[in-house]
């Protein structure tokens, strides 16, 4: 944490610490900014950026959305070659709420491929 005083630095009471960007309080391996941008906790570890995937629904992806938010499910078939697809996009919303998404373009009935949920949107 940084130190960041006021004009009357002799006072204690004035000295009030700044998150520092790089430390990760919840120790849940996002620094404090990574969970400032995803609109997660810093200091909740159950408050994490995260994409839940549910074959029971016919391959269906959810994840909980922050208000204010955008965000976007990219693909690849594997992770090595294959360029990252964008099969989704999420508009910001005033509210937080969770997302259901059921990537039709996949192929197979359940499709193989590698996910990654950004936020901001990508390009």
């Amino acid at each position: 944490m940084s130190l960041v005083t006021s004009s009357a630095a002799s006072d204690p009471r004035s000295i009030r610490r700044e998150p520092d960007p790089f430390e990760d309080p919840d120790h849940d391996g996002m620094t404090n900014l990574q969970e400032y941008l995803a609109g997660t906790n810093p200091t909740n570890a159950l408050s994490v950026l995260r994409l839940n995937v549910s074959l029971d629904h016919g391959a269906q992806r959810t994840f909980f959305a922050a208000s204010n938010k955008t965000y976007s499910l990219l693909r690849r078939t594997n992770l090595t070659v294959s360029p990252w697809t964008k099969v989704f996009d999420a508009s910001a919303a005033f509210t937080n709420r969770w997302l259901i998404f059921r990537d039709t373009n996949a192929p197979g009935v359940y499709p193989e491929g590698y996910y990654r949920l950004v936020t901001p949107q990508a390009p």
